[in-house]
């Protein structure tokens, strides 16, 4: 059987039309796969916008809770200074209360103290002796003591 020439033709043609079939195809897979990929990007895209967009959001609201942060938060330094200068008044008081006890303290010590003098006329120095006044209904005390000698003489009942 010999093959006409529409024959080859007619083969060759069909031959062409499988070979474009073959790259169509391979083509439309590219295309597709591209397009997946533009489609997936695309989507992508399409999430960090909708991310950002919810970023700003959080950043419009923390914007506007600030001035009202801010003003809770002087209130709060108002009171502590209020809190601050009640603090310093009763350390004053206390500071006060203390001195006053200390006073208290040294002038009941001081009452405490008493002086004793013993006068002997004629007598020597070293004749007096040493003896501190102690009360013991008081606790310990400083007592202090002195000593005089007597050098004048008393006037006699008989020369009158």
């Amino acid at each position: 059987m010999p093959l006409t020439a529409l024959t080859w033709i007619t083969v060759v043609l069909g031959a062409g039309a499988i070979v474009t079939a073959i790259f169509a195809f391979l083509a439309f897979r590219k295309q597709s796969l591209e397009v997946r990929l533009l489609q997936q990007g695309a989507a992508d895209r399409q999430a960090l916008i909708e991310q950002q967009a919810e970023a700003i959001r959080v950043q419009a609201n923390q914007i506007n809770l600030q001035p009202q942060q801010f003003s809770d938060q002087q209130d709060i330094n108002r009171q502590q200074a209020g809190v601050l200068e009640l603090q310093a008044a009763e350390l004053q008081a206390s500071r006060d209360e203390r001195k006053r006890d200390a006073k208290e303290r040294r002038r009941a010590q001081a009452s405490q103290v008493f002086i004793s003098q013993e006068i002997r006329p004629q007598a020597r120095y070293s004749d007096i002796p040493e003896r501190p006044a102690v009360r013991t209904d008081l606790p310990p005390v400083i007592a202090l003591s002195s000593r005089h000698r007597c050098t004048t003489q008393a006037a006699s009942p008989s020369t009158t």
